[in-house]
């Protein structure tokens, strides 16, 4: 499945909305030039460098596996605890 820009730019619009910063501040710790990229980007009317989109999420705290489940609609809660289901089980497959 290959996500559109709407749907990338509404993502990254939610994890930084979640952080509490403005576009802006997220931009500037990018390093995005034009500052009003991101806010272009996050409304779906431009799309950001793969460069781009990694230093948004590096400046979000986030990387490309968070961008990953936003997008998929699973939250960070969910995939954590299947992580840790998963090591359990691999756990007491390999006795330890």
């Amino acid at each position: 499945m290959r996500s559109t820009d709407a749907e990338i730019g509404s993502a990254l619009r939610q994890l930084r909305e979640s952080s509490g910063r403005t576009a802006t501040e997220v931009a500037h710790a990018a390093r995005l030039s034009p500052t009003i990229l991101l806010h272009k980007a996050e409304t779906g009317r431009a799309s950001l460098t793969g460069a781009e989109l990694a230093a948004v999420l590096d400046a979000l705290g986030a990387n490309f596996q968070v961008l990953h489940l936003k997008l998929t609609g699973r939250d960070l809660d969910e995939a954590a605890l299947n992580l840790l289901g998963a090591m359990a089980t691999l756990m007491e497959r390999f006795g330890r």
